[in-house]
């Protein structure tokens, strides 16, 4: 039996910094935005911020709008996925811990 492994998708700095100051600038709200990049090389080309139009610590909506923008200034580029940051205050104990040792120890990463 094999097994099936989720392929990694490769982030650049520049947009998880963009994601990390989005995040920032949306706290006590949930963040939330696009990855754009090319679907064959799983790799994200840039990340677009956009407006959390539910205004929740707990849930997003992605602005329809702004998605649709989004997609149309791809330029042969595709949205590869939704990007969120739940504030930690909204997690459980649990999650707060996991979350706290990820961001310690260097070892988050991100699947497709």
């Amino acid at each position: 039996m094999s097994e099936s492994l989720s392929p990694q998708l490769f982030v650049p700095s520049g947009a998880i910094k963009a994601m990390a100051a989005h995040a920032y600038h949306c706290f006590p709200e949930e963040a939330c935005g696009l990855l754009i990049g090319d679907r064959s090389l799983n790799r994200v080309a840039r990340f677009v911020a956009t407006t959390n139009v539910a205004h929740s610590a707990k849930v997003y909506t992605i602005d329809p709008k702004e998605h649709l923008r989004a997609e149309l200034a791809a330029e042969g580029s595709t949205s590869l996925g939704a990007f969120i940051a739940t504030p930690i205050q909204t997690r459980t104990p649990a999650q707060q811990t996991w979350l706290r040792r990820q961001i310690l120890t260097g070892t988050t990463s991100l699947s497709a």
